[in-house]
Parts: structure tokens; sequence; C-alpha cells
């Protein structure tokens, strides 16, 4: 290959990522138009792809753990662009169906882009347009093999990502499209933000000051599942921390027990997920939303917590107390929580089944 032929073909790989780039905050823009997530509109779209599907077949393709699924999928009814049904091929399995009339709304939205598309390519024909799409298809599939080859290289050991701690005094670790097989610990060295280790698909971290953003890519639907895709994300004990993991959570634990903890947030449901608290400073919030099932949250000895459940619950348990199934609201909250200064806040949204709040009466050793 010719030096000029390396170059245009460098210069079409960048103008690919840029198109990339550009086409995400577009349909993150058409998603707040529309009133709903961008992962909301990409199940939208996958949808019309591929007609009715189970919320498996949904999680398998768009790389979300079950909780997280479940989550957009309520979302999605809850505004009425989808309704749940009955398999007629098996009565027993759900579908996940989108309604035709917001169907079509969705088209009204994308129509704009579409004319300005037919004038930007007014000149191109018929064949022109076959052989974009199959430039398209060569690039993807050189893409896809490529990044088969760079997991491959990387599987034989996974290898420790950290980054500087320099001048910040605050940090903030944000997972963006869901977690699973990842423990958060409190990490024991200085002078690193934070370090983390990865076995199996890796995320891509970025770090913009004391900010750490956690994102995995989107898989196929017969690689997720079968994939191993673990790690321990260690973050400095120095400094305090807010902890938001977006997308769900899927057997994944926070142990926050030696952080100074501001603040932890999960949204789009968890399943078989732990959590194990430090001493708070001040009134500290744990806010989990969109459907949880199996969750564990332990706190030191004697620290007061209130604790709110919206939607519902199956099979509580609060310290002492344990209930079967409880509609409506719970509010729950151990002695003197009122006038307590260092306190928890935790507060479910969407309803919860197996969920245990409890005082953790001794420190249990981390190997």
């Amino acid at each position: 290959m010719s030096a000029d032929e390396w170059n245009a073909l460098s210069g079409v790989l960048r103008a690919l990522g840029r198109t990339a780039a550009q086409h995400l905050l577009f349909s993150q823009a058409l998603a707040a138009q529309l009133g709903i997530g961008s992962t909301d509109l990409e199940c939208l779209l996958l949808l019309r792809d591929l007609g009715p599907a189970t919320a498996g077949q949904l999680a398998e393709v768009l790389g979300l753990t079950t909780g997280a699924i479940t989550g957009v999928v309520d979302r999605l009814v809850a505004a009425g662009f989808v309704v749940r049904d009955s398999d007629p091929a098996d009565r027993r399995r759900v579908i996940v169906r989108p309604v035709p009339e917001r169907a079509q709304q969705v088209d009204e939205a994308l129509a704009p882009l579409l004319v300005s598309l037919a004038r930007s390519l007014a000149g191109y024909s018929t064949a022109n347009l076959d052989l974009v799409l199959d430039f398209q298809a060569r690039a993807r599939q050189s893409l896809e093999a490529e990044t088969a080859r760079l997991r491959s290289e990387q599987s034989g050991a996974s290898a420790v990502l950290s980054a500087s701690l320099g001048e910040v005094s605050a940090g903030s670790l944000e997972f963006t499209n869901g977690v699973s097989g990842v423990a958060v610990v409190a990490g024991d060295f200085v002078g690193e933000l934070y370090r983390a280790r990865f076995e199996g698909v890796p995320p891509t971290l970025r770090v913009q000051g004391g900010s750490i953003g956690v994102r995995y890519r989107r898989m196929g639907p017969f690689e997720w599942g079968g994939t191993r895709h673990s790690g321990v994300l260690e973050l400095n004990a120095s400094i305090p921390w807010s902890i938001t993991l977006h997308g769900g959570a899927s057997a994944a634990s926070v142990d926050a027990r030696g952080l100074q903890l501001r603040e932890l947030r999960v949204d789009g449901g968890a399943s078989k997920f732990d959590v194990w608290l430090p001493r708070p400073t001040g009134s500290v919030c744990v806010c989990l939303e969109g459907g949880l099932n199996r969750i564990q949250i332990e706190r030191p000895a004697g620290v007061p917590l209130q604790l709110q459940v919206q939607g519902g619950a199956n099979r509580l348990e609060f310290d002492e107390q344990r209930f079967g199934a409880v509609g409506g609201d719970v509010r729950l909250a151990s002695p003197g929580w009122e006038i307590a200064e260092d306190r928890y806040l935790v507060e479910v949204r969407g309803g919860a089944s197996r969920l245990t709040v409890q005082e953790s009466q001794e420190v249990p050793v981390r190997d």
C-alpha cells in the first residue's frame, strides 16, 4: 500500500469516528425531544428492526443486564411507546411490542434528518448508495475482527489501570450503561485516584479531574452472556466519593468501608447487589430505583438509618424486623434517626424483592 493510500484510509477511519460520535449526539437530542432516554430510544429502534421481542432478547442485543432492560421497558410502557403481551406461540412468555401510533411518532421525528440527507446526497445514484452500504459493512467487519483480536491478546492477563491523584480533593465514579460482576472497594494506596483490573470484556475508562466514567461497549446477542466480564475497581480512600451506577447492576458490589461516601445512586434496577456502608458524615443518601431483587445493605453498628420503599416490597428485612409482602409505600427508621447529624437515608423506588438492610456487628477482614 502506498503512503497516499495509507493516509486516505486513515482519514476515512477518523471520519467514521466523527460520524459515529455525531450520531450519538443526535440520538441523545432526539430521545430528549421524545421525552425518553437515549437507551430507551435505542431499544425502540431495535424493536422496529426485530419486531416484537422478549426482554431477554433485547437485553442480549443491547448488552444490558436483566435489571437494566426491565427499567428500560418499564419506562417505555409508562410513556406509551410499547406494551407487554403474551407470546402467541408460548403463553408463558412475555414479549415487548411497539405501539404503532407511537412508532409513527418516532418515524416522524426522524423524517427531518432523512430530508436533510436527501438534500446532501442528491448527487448520489442508487448504485453510489449501494457502494456506501457495502463500504460500511466491510468497515464494520474489519472493526469487529480487530476488536476480537485485541480482546484475545488481553485475555491472557488483565492489566492494572490507574490514574494519578494529583490535586484532586473529591472523586466521583459513574458507570454509564450498567455493571455486572464488578466489585468497587476502598484502595490501600497513595498517590493514585484509582486502580482497576478487569477480566474478559474490559470497559472504557475516562478520567477528567476526579471524575471516573466507566462504559462497557455494546455486545452482540451471543457474546454478552457467554463472556466472563468481572473486575475490581479500587478508589483512593483519602478523598470523599460519590458513586453512580446507571443502567442497572447485576452480581456486583460496593464495599465502601474505608471510604468517605457522599452518596450512592443506582438506576435501571439491580439484582444480586451487595452494599457495605462506612460511617457517614452528615446525611448521606443511598438511592436505588428501577426494580430490585436480592439486595443486601449493611451499615456499621449504631448508625441511624431510614428506609423508604416506593412501589411495595416482598420479603423485606430491616434490622430485627421481617416482613412478607408489603404494598404501597413503606417507611422504616432506626431509633434516633430524626435527631442524628450523621445518618443514612435509603430510598428504594420501583419495588423490591428480598431486600435486606441491617447493621453489621463486626467488620469482616477482606482478603
